[in-house]
């Protein structure tokens, strides 16, 4: 892909994504403009509603042009030329991209660990408060079982959103290094003409 036609893709993704599409905004901080008026306090990733935004605009980017960010990619408030730089270093170079998803399917591992530490730890929780209260049954059942939930669904659409990533990834990886390397059945029946 060229560099003119990654830009449009993110452009074209940035305005569906944005809460008030095809209004201005400064490219310097564009990620910044994926919420209505544009440049927060805290920066768009630090409310809601601009997480929410940002994440699905960041996602179906990595899912569309086969690249994977990495924290640090995530945490940058970004130029619009440079974000399209990185998207391109990114599809030159896999072996980033793949070190990315492999970080983040560990990271999910550790917050899943840490649920099911909390999850434990809660029917202690409940039964202090149980014999001081009557809502310490509550406190035993419904918020273990609220937290297994929340974090299972959580959990499985990440990771599967992850894998399928990792996937796509290496099956690019793998076809651009075919496309590059000469067949070598063709290299060797036109050395015996």
């Amino acid at each position: 892909m060229e560099k003119a036609d990654i830009k449009a893709s993110v452009i074209a993704e940035f305005e569906s994504a944005r809460e008030t599409p095809h209004a201005p905004y400064d490219p310097a901080h564009f990620t910044q403009y994926l919420i209505a008026g544009g440049r927060s306090k805290q920066g768009v990733r630090y409310t809601f509603k601009g997480a929410r935004r940002f994440n699905r605009f960041v996602r179906t980017l990595q899912s569309s042009l086969v690249i994977c960010f990495s924290y640090k990619d995530w945490e940058k408030d970004w130029d619009l030329d440079d974000f399209v730089e990185r998207i391109i270093y990114l599809q030159n170079t896999p072996k980033s991209s793949l070190a990315a998803v492999s970080r983040q399917l560990k990271e999910r591992l550790n917050v899943v660990m840490m649920a099911i530490i909390v999850v434990v730890t809660t029917p202690f929780v409940g039964v202090t408060v149980w014999l001081f209260s009557c809502y310490g049954l509550v406190v035993c059942i419904l918020v273990p079982a609220t937290l297994i939930a929340w974090v299972w669904v959580s959990h499985a659409r990440e990771h599967a959103y992850l894998l399928n990533l990792q996937r796509q990834i290496k099956d690019a990886n793998i076809a651009s290094k075919a496309s590059s390397e000469p067949s070598q059945g063709v290299t060797s029946s036109a050395h015996q003409g």
